[in-house]
């Protein structure tokens, strides 16, 4: 037998996933200190505020869907579907490869290869985009927020990351 989703299913679904994820990223928060110090915000202050309003956000959303949502409108007909692997496929493949590449070359690639294949973006935008954007979050996570991220394999040797 096929299931094929309705909107409201999977709008409640992924609210719920939305409320789960940021459950855990508040617990893992909490542990690293998410108050306020002498000296400024604690490591976990950022994602403890961003997965609150996460969860927030999660919740509006089952709710928004319990009481007026798609009703029995199918998600997705097959082409659509397969837009949601274009994007869902590279999330995968970048968790995957995080504790190989860490965080700041895994985003770069992350962010570069899919402006240049989904966004069909020229490779002489896509590279600088892609290493921008890994300094500014090595800048902004290791130096501004003290929050350490996965380092790749690289680390110490040929990369600060």
């Amino acid at each position: 037998m096929h299931w094929s989703p309705t909107t409201r299913q999977m709008e409640v679904i992924i609210g719920v996933a939305f409320i789960g994820l940021a459950l855990v990223v508040i617990r893992e928060s909490l542990l690293l200190g998410a108050g306020w110090a002498s000296i400024g915000p604690q490591p976990g202050m950022f994602p403890f505020i961003s997965a609150a309003v996460m969860g927030l956000c999660g919740l509006g959303v089952c709710v928004q869907a319990l009481n007026h949502g798609g009703g029995g409108r199918p998600f997705a007909d097959p082409s659509e579907f397969r837009e949601v692997l274009r994007v869902a496929a590279p999330m995968v493949l970048a968790v995957v490869l995080l504790p190989y590449l860490g965080f700041y070359l895994v985003t770069a690639l992350y962010i570069g290869l899919f402006a240049a294949w989904y966004g069909r973006m020229r490779w002489y935008l896509v590279l600088p985009l892609g290493i921008l954007i890994a300094v500014v979050a090595f800048y902004a996570f290791e130096q501004g927020f003290k929050v350490l991220l996965p380092k790749s394999i690289l680390y110490g040797y040929i990369l600060p990351f």
